[in-house]
């Protein structure tokens, strides 16, 4: 039996009337006429230690994809890294919770057995991190785009400040920060004015926004 894949892209915009741009979500879906082969993949679905491997070894090929050299530290796989040590990365976003991730896994293996609540509320915390590397790992991946394009592409100065500003106003309300808080310093953060952060996004726009991808 054959697996047959499909790829389901989307369109984001600040408003039903403004401008449609391709999302960067996308979801593959993989479906086989093999029920067997479908019920053994349905099944690891809820199997925790697959599912804790797969959200490990994301933690790592973001930190591998910026060359954070973990594997130089005696436990760098699993997030007990020397304060002063990741300090050296504070520039690249998304690499403290990439080892906040490692080190939440590391105490659910070591508890798990023994405190099985405790460990288990580890693997709660690790939910709102998750959402922090997306946004990270698309922030890096439109940024470099940017980069390609040069001078001479077509996102202005004003689309990369907006975008910037977009970003910082989904992490911060990731950290649980009010709509109202989260504007207010993502426009602190990106040197730009609270009349100027209005003129990009009206707050619900750019909570809509932020919900379809948390």
């Amino acid at each position: 039996m054959k697996d047959k894949n499909r790829t389901i892209k989307r369109t984001t915009s600040a408003s039903e009337r403004s401008r449609k741009y391709s999302s960067m979500l996308t979801t593959e879906i993989s479906t086989t006429d093999d029920i067997q082969k479908w019920a053994e993949q349905n099944n690891l679905g809820y199997d925790v230690n697959t599912l804790v491997a797969e959200v490990k070894r994301d933690a790592l090929s973001f930190l591998d994809s910026h060359e954070v050299p973990y594997s130089d530290l005696l436990l760098g796989d699993q997030g007990a890294v020397p304060s002063d040590w990741l300090e050296k990365f504070d520039h690249i976003a998304g690499v403290r919770t990439a080892f906040g991730i490692l080190f939440e896994i590391h105490c659910f293996e070591l508890k798990r057995k023994d405190k099985p609540n405790e460990a288990y509320s580890h693997l709660l915390r690790i939910v709102p991190r998750q959402s922090q590397l997306v946004i990270a790992q698309m922030e890096a991946r439109y940024f470099a785009g940017v980069a390609r394009a040069g001078d001479g592409g077509k996102q202005s100065e004003r689309k990369v400040r907006q975008n910037k500003y977009f970003f910082e106003y989904c992490n911060l309300r990731n950290d649980g920060k009010t709509k109202t808080h989260a504007r207010q310093l993502a426009a602190k953060r990106v040197d730009i004015s609270i009349t100027t952060a209005k003129r990009y996004f009206k707050i619900e726009d750019i909570e809509k926004l932020y919900q379809q991808i948390s």
